[in-house]
């Protein structure tokens, strides 16, 4: 789509190294990864400058925030990460140099946000911006428990794309005093409808998400153990706690099946839904940002099963699925 609108299109990784998986992409677009770039070397000078700019920006935020104790507490590793966001830019601006031709975009509100925030204080005519989900927004989903570097980037970037309303509400509650969100909702496009289930003695459900705590993955496997209806559970998806779900499905009742499809591609995932008919999509996660897992499902034709989280109900409405309470419990 970018390829399209642009008459160039640089992509750049930031943290990870050269892929082994060959990417097909546009004639019109390149892909670097910032690891591969030669380092950014200062002289003692620039250092202190630089240092004496990370400790303005920390000395805004600690004014701005709402949590002061907590950042002195990671007011170390701050510094650390704004200087090497700093150096990130550098390297960056090597690759695309400045121009008022040129626009700056992030699609996660994180260490390219920094990047991005660094550039704009050097080079004002240009174009930022950046998309901003969940993990990236909500306070609750930080390691620390709250959003750092808030003020450096909303006072820099000049416009955030919110996936929902949802997201947008919460900035202008917690954020009151920027103007530069907007909603722009993500999408997909769907290449075909899922076969309609014909439920002879068999209901099938499907997850496809990360599989870590927020997920709560454990918390639908705890329910099926209350079911008396033979039910084929598909689990799409890798993380932190699938060896944990793996084990814990061994004590699943005789009716309840599992298969772990674990990571799958774009394609595998399309091809998938067509050929695998399932009753429900479900996701019980305690957080969203507006899940393109569940989008992809209803574009499908998937009724879907969700916890109203996040912009979730954005999506999963009586025409498309049903709702449930963000603090379902396991019996329930």
């Amino acid at each position: 789509y970018l390829c399209n609108e642009f008459d160039f299109v640089y992509f750049i990784n930031v943290n990870s190294k050269k892929s082994e998986r060959n990417f097909v992409i546009p004639d019109n677009s390149q892909v670097y990864y910032l690891t591969e770039q030669e380092e950014i070397k200062i002289d003692l000078w620039e250092k202190i400058n630089l240092l004496v700019k990370i400790t303005k920006i920390l000395g805004r935020e600690f004014i701005y925030s709402k949590t002061k104790r907590k950042l002195l507490q990671h007011i170390k590793y701050h510094y650390s990460e704004l200087k090497q966001d700093w150096f990130r830019s550098r390297k960056l601006l090597k690759i695309v140099p400045p121009s008022k031709g040129v626009i700056y975009y992030t699609y996660w509100k994180d260490n390219g946000a920094n990047m991005l925030s660094w550039i704009k204080k050097d080079y004002s005519f240009v174009k930022t911006c950046s998309r901003v989900h969940g993990f990236d927004l909500y306070a609750a989903r930080q390691p620390f428990g709250y959003m750092p570097y808030a003020y450096f980037n909303f006072t820099a970037i000049d416009r955030f794309f919110l996936i929902s309303e949802q997201g947008k509400l919460y900035v202008e509650k917690n954020y009151p005093s920027f103007k530069t969100v907007t909603v722009s909702y993500l999408g997909t496009e769907s290449l075909g409808m899922n076969s309609v289930p014909d439920n002879k003695g068999t209901y099938t459900i499907c997850t496809c998400s990360r599989i870590i705590k927020i997920k709560r993955i454990d918390l639908l496997l705890d329910s099926l153990k209350h079911y008396s209806l033979k039910i084929k559970w598909y689990v799409i998806g890798d993380g932190d706690e699938l060896k944990n779900l793996m084990n814990q499905s061994k004590e699943l009742p005789s009716n309840i099946s599992v298969e772990f499809l674990k990571q799958l591609t774009q394609e595998q995932i399309a091809d998938f839904y067509l050929k695998t008919p399932i009753n429900f999509f479900i996701n019980v996660s305690e957080s969203e940002g507006l899940p393109v897992s569940i989008m992809e499902a209803i574009g499908y034709g998937i009724p879907v099963l969700a916890t109203n989280v996040g912009g979730t109900k954005e999506i999963v409405n009586e025409q498309t699925g049903i709702l449930m309470d963000s603090n379902i419990s396991r019996s329930e």
